[in-house]
């Protein structure tokens, strides 16, 4: 009878020690759910001090470029003044050539409107091609110009 006792009495105990061993107490589950509370808020500062960022960089290339564009107006408008003390062959020639640049520029002015939104991979991508294209531009009409110069 006293092993019947003791056998029923350690049953007992391990059986208790496992039920309580599953059931995790309200206070480790109320810290895991604040712990959880508090990743949520950092990601959610993280999110937007990134969205801000974003932003940033965006209106920070927007203005450099925009006052790389205006410079490359300025530069075609003072090469089209200066075309008109040439003769007509050589204007028209030069005038085809500008055309074509004048139009390169409104093109690059026109993409970096349209390429706000892209994801920050293709936003990457996008500035390193504009920002070649506009160096092409640039060195292009520095030559035209070099050119109209020495005539």
């Amino acid at each position: 009878m006293k092993t019947n006792i003791f056998k029923i009495t350690l049953m007992a105990c391990v059986t208790a020690g496992v039920m309580s061993a599953c059931n995790p107490s309200p206070k480790k589950e109320a810290e895991k759910v604040e712990e959880a509370k508090e990743d949520l808020q950092e990601a959610k500062e993280d999110l937007e001090q990134a969205r801000l960022d974003s932003i940033n960089g965006y209106f920070s290339f927007k203005e450099e470029a925009d006052a790389r564009i205006a410079e490359n107006e300025k530069q075609i408008a003072l090469i089209k003044e200066k075309l008109q003390l040439e003769k007509q062959e050589i204007r028209e020639k030069y005038e085809k050539e500008l055309d074509n640049l004048q139009k390169k520029n409104e093109e690059l002015k026109l993409r970096v409107e349209e390429n706000r939104k892209n994801a920050k991979d293709k936003w990457e991508a996008f500035k390193l091609s504009f920002n070649q294209e506009m160096d092409e531009l640039g060195q292009s009409l520095s030559a035209m110009a070099q050119r109209n110069m020495k005539k």
